[in-house]
């Protein structure tokens, strides 16, 4: 990401996103970073989704906890 500004980049900062576009954006800039992660095969695919599982357990076991 840049510091750099176009025109309609301070147009768009005066409006405020609604929560859904914020999920949305923030899930198109992750799905572009893992996808370059794996291109350039800093990652695989595989250990990219055994992450995943290994936080979904850890996220459901302190869900179980509470």
């Amino acid at each position: 990401m840049s510091n750099e500004k176009t025109g309609n980049e301070n147009e768009d900062m005066d409006e405020e996103m609604t929560t859904e576009e914020i999920v949305m954006e923030n899930n198109f800039v992750l799905n572009a970073l893992i996808d370059l992660l794996i291109k350039k095969k800093i990652i695989t695919e595989e250990e990219f989704h055994k992450k995943l599982e290994e936080h979904d357990e850890i996220m459901h076991s302190e869900e179980e906890s509470s």
